[in-house]
């Protein structure tokens, strides 16, 4: 049976009543089997959380929703949410995953033509400042997985080390550097340079692509493949140059040709959505 994935950063868009229905209206189109929605709302802003999750449960979704719970001081708190078709649930549906700092999500999918046959589907959101905890995050998040198959929904907050933008931004990093930053506080906003200071920062940092590295190789045949092998940019939305965004997927599964999308731009969220269908492989795929 195939497995509709996918996932995206809304920028709190579930915090907005107008964003509310843009969402719900993907949602209706798209049909995925489950989805991640980093950043899905901000953390004290629930007055429409109710309506979103009453919608998607009359369009036959089960949602999961945790606080990120971060340990890192910023006033920005966010929450993390899943969904998924009630009917493609596994008897033990959710479960969550503290990594480095930060919580995850995991939800269970059964596959009835598989003989009901697990997938287990992580959403999480890596750190966007520091490379050592985006790696000790990659490495919590599949520390204790299960053995079946495995697919992960992450705004990684990093690049594939080995492709021109990445490279091109780690020349850039010692600039980068020469520039002064923000107290990354949001209710207080800072002057110009120093908020192009930060973003570049942050920017040139994601280019070290650790933890992806980590998922992909260092874990050798239990290892990820990403499911968009052209790694296309998935961030800022208007005009993407970025592949912040990631399907992967362990190497029991594969991506049904021609199916992954990086989707159109949307005001809704400076990151585009991605979707992609996955099969069960006949054999274990390289990387």
């Amino acid at each position: 049976m195939a497995t509709e994935v996918a996932s995206w950063n809304l920028k709190d868009a579930l915090s907005d009543a107008e964003r509310v229905d843009d969402v719900l209206s993907w949602v209706e189109t798209e049909q995925p089997d489950v989805a991640a929605f980093q950043e899905a709302l901000r953390e004290g802003y629930t007055q429409h959380l109710a309506r979103a999750v009453g919608e998607l449960a009359s369009l036959g979704y089960a949602a999961s929703l945790v606080d990120y719970e971060d340990g890192d001081g910023r006033a920005d708190r966010h929450m993390l949410m899943m969904i998924a078709k009630r009917e493609r649930l596994a008897p033990v549906p959710y479960g969550s995953v503290r990594m480095a700092g930060r919580n995850a999500l995991r939800m269970s999918l059964r596959d009835d033509q598989a003989g009901g046959t697990l997938v287990d589907v992580y959403g999480a959101h890596l750190d966007d400042r520091f490379a050592s905890n985006r790696l000790c995050q990659a490495r919590d998040l599949t520390r204790n997985r299960r053995v079946v198959d495995t697919v992960l929904l992450l705004d990684g907050n990093n690049v594939h080390r080995n492709t021109a933008m990445a490279r091109a931004l780690r020349l850039a990093k010692p600039i980068a550097h020469l520039l002064p930053t923000a107290n990354p506080d949001p209710d207080v906003k800072p002057p110009k340079l120093k908020r192009i200071g930060s973003l570049a920062q942050r920017m040139t940092g994601m280019a070290d692509g650790r933890a992806l590295q980590y998922l992909q190789e260092d874990l050798g045949v239990n290892g990820f493949v990403d499911a968009d092998p052209c790694h296309q940019p998935t961030m800022p939305s208007k005009r993407p140059f970025l592949q912040l965004d990631h399907i992967m997927h362990d190497r029991m599964m594969r991506v049904d040709d021609g199916s992954f999308r990086v989707y159109p731009h949307n005001d809704l969220s400076d990151h585009r959505a991605i979707s992609a269908r996955l099969l069960v492989a006949q054999q274990p795929i390289d990387a």
